[in-house]
């Protein structure tokens, strides 16, 4: 099980937003992509086969799937949410998403491994994932106000995290995201939200420096 981190952001009282999370609205945002680029690579887009989506969502489960992306300390605030692993026509991807234990809707943590083909450099991977936030950005999960581009060390190389601030549905929020490879070497994408009322920097620094693949 992951290390837990301390400096945690206590929540602000009051009623639980209802209504779908911005990290959430991500999620299936990011699922639309994968279908995307299964039609753009093959052309056509029948069905689903029977078994193109496999859903887990107990903690051990969704941990486990978690450890065979990456290592990474997710703080005690946080909990295991679901997992997604899918494949098709010979495009795989899996996800896990982590949520904020008080209000799952104020805070989401996902890790997305892509299976399929690209270029052994830093540049393409970062450039295959700057396209499927692009898409993101049209559409309109957040309205970014303010960009900053930082950079840590994952594993002794040099990677780019962006940190946004911005409004989802009338709400003031953060996000970070950023690429790497997982430990199957693969491209991995991180994507944290947190509702401006959570937002918690030092935390969200150290989940990052936490990162690794060995």
């Amino acid at each position: 099980m992951n290390h837990q981190l301390t400096g945690e952001s206590e929540m602000s009282d009051g009623e639980p937003r209802s209504g779908m999370s911005t990290g959430t609205k991500i999620l299936i945002a990011l699922l639309a992509i994968l279908g995307i680029s299964c039609i753009a690579c093959c052309g056509a887009f029948f069905f689903f086969a029977k078994n193109a989506f496999q859903i887990v969502q107990t903690p051990a489960e969704v941990t486990k799937m978690q450890e065979e992306i990456v290592s990474i300390e997710i703080p005690d605030t946080y909990q295991p949410g679901q997992g997604v692993k899918t494949k098709m026509f010979g495009v795989g991807m899996n996800m896990v998403m982590y949520q904020r234990v008080e209000n799952p809707s104020s805070g989401t943590v996902i890790l997305m491994e892509m299976k399929m083909p690209f270029e052994d450099s830093d540049d393409e991977l970062e450039k295959s994932f700057e396209q499927q936030m692009d898409t993101q950005g049209k559409n309109k999960n957040i309205d970014v106000e303010e960009s900053e581009k930082r950079t840590f060390m994952i594993d002794g190389v040099e990677r780019e995290f962006t940190f946004n601030k911005g409004t989802s549905d009338g709400k003031n929020v953060r996000q970070v995201t950023g690429a790497f490879k997982s430990r199957k070497g693969e491209a991995t994408m991180f994507v944290l939200v947190e509702d401006e009322e959570v937002w918690d920097e030092e935390q969200a620094v150290k989940i990052i420096e936490s990162i690794s693949t060995k």
